[in-house]
């Protein structure tokens, strides 16, 4: 049944800018006409937001104080409804899914991951299901009697599997004496229309249909019903209906052609504009010659030269850009164009929510806020992100890890750790400042000890700093580090008092829920999170799903509720309504007849402006249609909503990115239609080029608002130090870092911000390397002189210190053993070469052996040159060997050697420590590269402690100017820019 087919009194509108005015009056002539006052009344609107508008609209209309009817949507007028007597409280769906779920569970059909979102599609399928069986019930007898009746039709059809399981199950839960949703609103609805007793009008876009229509028909006879619509596109005589109509035409269903009866564009095109100039005297191109039809448009003529008559040409602008930044600035200055033309009510379409994103960002530099309507699922927000992590630790802690980074090492995983601790919900019962101190303690331990997972392990990695800080001499009182290290020790303590109140043991929702609560109460975090919005939120939706699941028995682990949590988070849209601005971001179906001054759709490609596709992972389209249900014409409500939007909005901008990654993208068909119909009859093609962003933001409009100044121009980056601010002491990986680029110097050694040590997943390069000096010092420690080894006796040996120092690495993880492999391959190779060296009658000496030496600066300061060297030999004749090991090959080596500056420095850093050992001067410097097939060396060229001297002269004269003011510019080579962590500060990668 259609809205055709019932007895209300119908009214249908030109669509336009004044929709609401022109409704306002039907509604009050309509309950003029009922002999009653408005107040007494009731109006229904599709959504809140046009319902507030409507009522505004009456208001106007009256042109006196009235009592104002009560204007509201269908769903919260029958919600307010009671249910027929003798029918059972309805049951909650969060109820109905955990009894799915329970009912997947017992069929071996779907994998244990995917049972809570199969539920949550059979649940919408159910819906429709019920509604489009059940229609308009008049009792709760009767519903189950057409449910019934429903039930056999369908059960004597030859189903597929997919159809059979959907329909069994839907049996299955249509045996419960309580309505499901979808039941309950249609036994409401059908109430409502029994006991109707006042006027009703309706306002909506579109006719309605099914369950809804047969409401309206069931009211109507009743009580006085007007129904009030927007007409059809090609219902209307107007030009712009009529354009759209033409481009966009309504398939004509019946006499079986369908969509063969429509005529090709190119003759709709000839045919609308001669209707229209006909209509106003005006000879068109169009109308004079057919035109060629070029599908590939090219931009449009400046706005001078437009067609005076066309009916687009002012109205709507397609505007492509060249990436997402391009879109976010052409939308961004378009809308502040419009804020500067006086339009105080805008719409953000936001059909693709990254440039969204960029757009809202864009707006804030300008002092323009944007009150977001669509809102942001509550799973993205902080507070939800708090009890993720507290579950994930939880989870970990169980041995259920979330990555297989876990490796051989239980407990929680330390990202997930970080993140609970870093929460600012966390800890509120302490200090200010304590929980960040604790949380930036707890990740440097962690990192430095490169533990990944256990509560216990991040407590001994806390330890082992704390050692390490009193070895290095104990403060009168506990130090900010020793005092953070303590806090650390608090907060992990804090962790897994908050795990104990979670528990193992598995157990109802209801149960976990209160559990969840009171392990966030452990962590003092309940105040905080009630204090914000999302927090609130979060904090309301545990309460009302504990409410609705009260008296639920069945068991579920703690992984189960997790998952629950997650979909329930991921469902639920959290919104911030304190904002209120002239820029309102929302989707389209909401923006329909509101009466904004302009609208913006970002993301007018083909892929995101197009039909909403089927959500359904496991139930298709040809599911749906075995079990009966209608298959909606996407398509053709896209078209209608457009068509609506552009015919009430008086400025429509649509934005999409024409290139992407290199890719070329369509604009979306239905506009891409209209876009090429407007060209073939008025030439032009409605694309406009972007609109630049002003240098300041525009006055009048935006006078009220907070302005924020734009960035200044980009300079070199040249920072200017005092004798202060340098350190007193550098390592040689400082003084290459300087000579280097002095800015990069600046940024790690005086800023120290240098790039945080991080926990390292697997084994890298870095990590590899320091297993190799660690094994090479403690074979030759063992075995200074190999030449009294046999080979074999050797090399077994030295693949002992191997095998010691990987096992416990490879068992962590096992993919370490690809390096492990990888050096045992080149062990021949460097005892090969270690039997050269005591050949030519060089010695081992020491190893890992570190070094330190102040350097005079000639206005009376000194700064300390420190390092570790990796090996130290003697030569009875020769001096000192200082080594440098490197995982490189040697023709990398020699080609940056003509540019190194560590080993010259570590010479004259070694040289004075070397004689208080009683050791001769350094005679040779070299990199030993152990990475090729044969070990071999690079040595520095020439005299070692001349170059060594060169160095230190180097460092001071750069000390002495830098302590005198001399700037520290950028000016790294392409190779140190390449690899440089300082780069975003100061932008020399961007700079033109």
């Amino acid at each position: 049944m259609t809205l055709r087919d019932t007895a209300p009194t119908l009214h249908t509108l030109p669509p336009g800018p004044d929709f609401l005015d022109r409704a306002a009056v039907f509604v009050l002539d309509a309950f003029a006409a009922a002999g009653c006052d408005p107040g007494q009344g009731w109006v229904i609107a599709p959504n809140l937001h046009l319902a507030g508008e409507l009522r505004r609209a009456i208001a106007r209309a009256a042109g006196r104080p009235i009592l104002l009817p009560r204007c509201d949507t269908l769903v919260r007028l029958a919600a307010a409804q009671p249910l027929p007597p003798g029918c059972p409280d309805p049951l909650p769906d969060s109820a109905r899914l955990l009894l799915l779920r329970q009912a997947l569970a017992g069929r071996p059909w779907f994998h244990d991951r995917a049972l809570w979102h199969v539920a949550a599609e059979l649940l919408n399928l159910f819906d429709e299901l019920t509604a489009h069986a059940v229609r308009l019930p008049g009792s709760a007898e009767d519903f189950v009697a057409r449910l019934e009746a429903a039930y056999r039709l369908t059960a004597s059809q030859p189903l597929a599997m997919e159809a059979r399981l959907v329909h069994e199950l839907w049996r299955v839960l249509s045996d419960d004496p309580r309505p499901d949703s979808a039941a309950a609103h249609a036994l409401r609805l059908g109430a409502l229309a029994e006991s109707a007793n006042r006027p009703l009008v309706v306002v909506c876009e579109r006719p309605w249909e099914g369950a809804e229509a047969e409401f309206l028909a069931a009211y109507a006879r009743h009580a006085p019903l007007t129904v009030i619509h927007p007409a059809e596109r090609a219902a209307v005589a107007a030009p712009l209906p009529r354009v759209l109509a033409a481009a966009w035409p309504a398939a004509r269903n019946g006499d079986g052609a369908g969509e063969r009866s429509v005529p090709p564009l190119a003759e709709r095109a000839r045919a609308v504009a001669a209707e229209l100039a006909a209509a106003s005297g005006v000879v068109t191109a169009a109308s004079q010659a057919e035109p060629e039809v070029d599908t590939a448009a090219t931009p449009s003529p400046a706005a001078a030269s437009r067609p005076s008559d066309a009916p687009l040409s002012d109205r709507l602008a397609l505007i492509p850009a060249r990436g997402r930044e391009a879109e976010a600035r052409a939308a961004t200055a378009q809308v502040l164009a419009w804020l500067g033309e006086g339009r105080t009510r805008l719409a953000l379409i936001a059909q693709d929510r990254l440039t969204a994103r960029r757009v809202r960002a864009l707006l804030e530099r300008y002092g323009v806020r944007v009150a977001d309507e669509t809102g942001w699922k509550l799973s993205t927000a902080r507070a939800a992100t708090l009890t993720d992590s507290l579950l994930e630790v939880a989870l970990g802690q169980a041995g259920r890890h979330r990555s297989e980074a876990g490796g051989g090492q239980g407990g929680a995983y330390h990202r997930d750790v970080l993140d609970l601790a870093k929460s600012p919900f966390a800890l509120a019962d302490w200090p200010a400042g304590r929980r960040e101190a604790a949380a930036t303690a707890l990740e440097k331990a962690v990192a430095r000890a490169n533990v990944r997972t256990g509560l216990d392990r991040f407590r001994r990695a806390l330890a082992q700093e704390a050692e390490r800080l009193g070895r290095e001499g104990a403060a009168p009182a506990p130090s900010a580090e020793e005092q953070a290290l303590a806090a650390a020790q608090d907060l992990l303590a804090r962790i897994e008092e908050a795990i104990n109140r979670l528990g193992r043991r598995a157990a109802p929702l209801p149960e976990w829920i209160g559990r969840l609560t009171w392990a966030l109460e452990g962590l003092a975090a309940l105040e905080p999170l009630s204090g914000d919005a999302a927090g609130e939120a979060l904090l309301t939706l545990l309460a009302t799903r504990a409410e609705e699941l009260a008296g639920e028995t069945l068991p579920f682990t703690l992984a189960d509720f997790r998952q629950w949590l997650d979909r329930e988070c991921e469902a639920e849209t959290f919104r911030d309504r304190t904002i209120v601005s002239p820029v309102v971001m929302t989707h389209l179906a909401a923006a329909l007849l509101r009466p904004f001054d302009g609208a913006l759709i970002l993301g007018g490609d083909a892929e995101q402006l197009a039909p909403p596709r089927p959500e359904s992972a496991y139930f298709n389209q040809t599911v749906r249609r075995e079990l009966g249900l209608p298959a909606p014409d996407g398509a053709a409500r896209l078209e209608a909503d457009l068509s609506l939007l552009i015919a009430t909005v008086p400025r429509v901008t649509v934005t999409w990115q024409e290139e992407r990654d290199g890719e070329a993208r369509l604009l979306a068909p239905p506009l891409d239609r209209l876009s090429l119909l407007h060209r073939l009859a008025w030439g032009d093609d409605l694309k406009r080029s972007p609109l630049g962003l002003p240098e300041a933001p525009p006055p009048a409009t935006l006078a009220d608002l907070p302005l924020v100044p734009l960035p200044a121009p980009l300079a070199q980056a040249a920072p200017v130090l005092t004798p202060g601010d340098l350190p007193e002491a550098l390592t040689v990986s400082a003084l290459a870092d300087l000579v280097a680029c002095p800015y990069r110097f600046f940024a790690r050694r005086v800023l120290r911000l240098g790039e945080a040590d991080e926990v390292a997943e697997g084994l890298d390069k870095a990590g590899y390397g320091e297993l190799i000096h660690g094994v090479l010092e403690r074979f030759h420690g063992a075995h200074p002189v190999i030449a009294a080894l046999a080979p074999e006796a050797a090399l077994a040996e030295l693949q002992a210190a191997v095998d010691e120092a990987f096992r416990p690495v490879v068992g962590d993880h096992y993919l370490s053993i690809a390096w492990r492999l990888r050096w045992e391959a080149r062990l021949t190779a460097y005892l090969d070469w270690q039997r050269q060296r005591e050949a030519a009658g060089w010695r081992w000496q020491a190893g890992e052996q570190a070094f330190a030496r102040a350097l005079p600066l000639a206005d009376g300061g000194v700064v300390t040159l420190k390092g570790r060297i990796d090996r130290i030999d003697v030569h009875p004749d020769e001096g000192t060997a200082l080594f440098d090991y490197k995982l490189k090959r040697i023709d990398a080596l020699k080609k940056a050697l003509p540019e190194d500056v560590q080993l010259p420095a570590y010479g004259w850093m070694a040289a004075e420590g070397l004689a208080a050992q009683g050791l001769a001067e350094v005679g040779q410097a070299a990199y030993v590269a152990l990475d090729d097939a044969s070990v071999g060396q690079v040595s520095v060229e020439g005299d070692p402690a001349a170059a060594g001297l060169a160095q230190a002269e180097r460092l001071a004269r750069a000390y002495a100017d830098m302590r005198a003011g001399t700037p520290l510019p950028a000016h790294g080579s392409l190779n140190a820019c390449a690899w440089c962590e300082a780069a975003g500060l100061c932008r020399t990668p961007h700079r033109e």
